[in-house]
């Protein structure tokens, strides 16, 4: 029991930083000063948009390769995310965005008063430490349409009970204004050992703005036991003069799989 847990928070360690953000927390303070009176200049949603330097086509596709290598996307402040957090499709699938937003919005307001120091250090095990939001491309479907996908990384102080959540979101522009926001892509691991669970949620969004969700969810509620809970979502979606509607969806029943011998949650 206690090699797994060691081998749990080390697994843990390794994950925060994959996700932490490069830039320091002065850096961007002084970054949103900057952004914050260029804002006032733009209105219209240009402002955001040109923040997206990376240009993608349709068909664009969420999955692990993008969810674990997001460190040289562009950082975005609470100026530009605000922009970006509007009309939301309401969704189970995107139904923990408003939580980690204001996570978000808080860590991001004691950054920006120089105060994080402070705060990392009053952490205890299972609080947030880091919650950071980048882009991470736009996609241009005509004139007037603009597709801003963006991302939200966040991770608990570094010890059990443990977090760290990627989450892939895309903000629909029409004229300029967000007609609807919603998920795209999620990985999550957490736990509190012998208990953790992972749960990866892979979209495309093909050509004729329809697009796809798979969710793929394990569930371990003991370390020490040869098996573990699998669930498995799909759903079909598409965007229509800007807002999302869901088309289809098949949620399976949940089965229990084998562990993989010598493997932690996820281990292939």
């Amino acid at each position: 029991m206690r090699t797994r847990k060691l081998f749990l928070c080390i697994y843990l360690l390794a994950a925060i930083l994959l996700f932490s953000c490069t830039n320091t927390a002065e850096k961007q303070g002084s970054d949103k000063e900057m952004k914050k009176d260029s804002l006032t200049q733009l209105s219209d949603g240009g402002f955001i948009a040109a923040h997206f330097k990376t240009l993608n086509e349709l068909p664009y596709s969420v999955d692990t390769t993008l969810l674990f290598h997001l460190e040289e996307c562009d950082s975005l402040g609470t100026n530009e995310v605000k922009q970006l957090d509007k009309n939301w499709f309401g969704h189970d699938l995107a139904a923990s965005a408003e939580y980690e937003l204001k996570t978000f919005y808080k860590i991001d307001s004691i950054k920006a008063a120089g105060k994080y120091k402070e705060y990392c250090d009053s952490l205890e095990p299972g609080n947030t430490k880091s919650s950071n939001a980048a882009t991470v491309c736009k996609i241009k479907v005509d004139e007037n349409t603009t597709i801003l996908v963006w991302s939200l990384l966040t991770s608990s102080y570094e010890a059990c009970p443990y977090s760290v959540s990627v989450d892939i979101y895309f903000s629909v522009f029409q004229n300029g204004a967000v007609v609807q926001s919603f998920q795209l892509g999620q990985y999550i691991s957490a736990g509190d050992p012998p208990v953790a669970m992972r749960r990866i949620v892979s979209g495309k969004m093909n050509k004729d703005l329809t697009f796809e969700l798979n969710v793929y969810e394990e569930n371990d509620e003991d370390m020490d036991q040869p098996e573990l809970f699998l669930t498995k979502e799909h759903y079909e979606f598409a965007i229509k003069d800007g807002k999302v509607a869901l088309l289809k969806e098949k949620k399976e029943p949940q089965v229990k799989i084998k562990r993989k011998e010598g493997k932690l949650l996820g281990g292939s």
